[in-house]
């Protein structure tokens, strides 16, 4: 795997099959630069295509996972302007005027191999929208969620308009939108925001616990369930019968197969190699 793994802003290391992606700015409480999530959402994508990588961790360095955009960073420019906002409108280019907003969270959504969230501290705004993209949520006691779109006057973004509700629920997905309400890690595994609550100190090893678990599993059958339950979603039933047999029919071709099921009836761990 080619990683640019000395970028300052984001830490990436890999061991024994997972990667460990740190946002590293923790004077800021890694707030989201444009090209901090730019990278981030690379990095993802550059995971899905690499045989070695089985699942990625995402978490922040210091006491915060991330606090969203950093409003030091060139995210506010148009308002910090002194041209009203029509007039800053008609000298962007076509291809910012088109654009997603929020776009860099698709790299994370769309990672097709596992993907875990540490949250160790804060995560709000941009911060619990690549949390939300991620699988797995195991969250620190020390943990806090909430928006704060409200309070700027904005909608939403990063996809948290479609991963949030399918979380937590239409109804309470609204509340923490409209009300910057902050919750904290209790709370936050009582709606279903997050899978696990651990002791802060504990964090890191359970987060790891549960990484070295899914690595040893069949990497071919997680991706395929993983897409499967994605469009669950959005599939009828039929639909899901007819991906559930083709997925079957994929996985019963392979090596590791044949060996999971000989170690199943010889009682003995399966190993996967990927073929």
């Amino acid at each position: 795997m080619t990683i640019n793994s000395q970028m300052e802003e984001l830490l990436v290391e890999v061991k024994e099959g997972i990667a460990i992606l740190t946002l590293n700015r923790p004077d800021k409480l890694n707030a989201l630069t444009p090209s901090l999530f730019i990278r981030l959402s690379q990095i993802c994508s550059e995971l899905s295509e690499d045989e070695s990588i089985k699942v990625a961790v995402i978490t922040g360095a210091g006491r915060g996972f991330c606090v969203g955009a950093d409003v030091g960073s060139s995210y506010f420019d148009d308002v910090l302007s002194d041209k009203p906002p029509r007039e800053i409108l008609k000298d962007w280019p076509y291809e910012k005027l088109v654009s997603p907003v929020g776009y860099e969270a698709l790299g994370i959504w769309n990672c097709i191999k596992p993907t875990i969230a540490s949250v160790n501290g804060i995560a709000v705004g941009g911060g619990l929208c690549i949390a939300a993209a991620c699988d797995i949520r195991i969250a620190s006691e020390n943990a806090r969620f909430g928006f704060r779109f409200s309070a700027l006057g904005i909608v939403p973004d990063a996809g948290s308009t479609y991963t949030i509700p399918r979380l937590i629920g239409f109804d309470k997905a609204f509340e923490l939108y409209c009300t910057d309400s902050i919750i904290d890690a209790q709370e936050a595994l009582r709606i279903g925001l997050v899978t696990k609550v651990v002791p802060h100190e504990e964090l890191t090893e359970a987060t790891m616990k549960l990484a070295e678990k899914i690595a040893d599993g069949s990497s071919l059958a997680q991706i395929l369930t993983k897409r499967g339950m994605r469009e669950g979603v959005h599939n009828s039933f039929l639909g899901q019968l007819e991906y559930e047999s083709y997925a079957l029919s994929r996985v019963r071709s392979t090596q590791d197969y044949r060996n999971a099921v000989l170690a199943f009836l010889e009682k003995r761990k399966a190993e996967f190699t990927g073929r």
